[in-house]
């Protein structure tokens, strides 16, 4: 059996989900336990999770990799939250 039975795979390879954090690591623990809090769980279900810490990034990442999710704060240090959904739906 295979040590995660729940992969989540399209054409071949596992969905992704990335989660556009603005805390770096080494912040507050405060700050980055609502994003870091899904990580483990993500990847027990078979997700592959990618983290970056910027809008701009973030965008790039998903035109590339087309993830599953992604999981944002609303604020951002180069964008809003709702600026990133807005350009997510109009295919920027």
């Amino acid at each position: 059996m295979s040590p995660h039975p729940s992969k989540r795979e399209r054409g071949g390879r596992r969905d992704r989900i990335l989660i556009l954090c603005p805390y770096p690591a080494g912040s507050a623990p405060s700050q980055r336990f609502r994003f870091e809090q899904y990580i483990p769980s993500l990847e027990v279900a078979g997700f592959d999770v990618v983290e970056v810490g910027e809008a701009g990034a973030a965008l790039s990442q998903i035109e590339e990799a087309l993830p599953a999710a992604v999981i944002l704060d609303l604020i951002l240090p180069d964008f809003h939250g709702l600026e990133v959904l807005r350009r997510l739906r109009e295919g920027e």
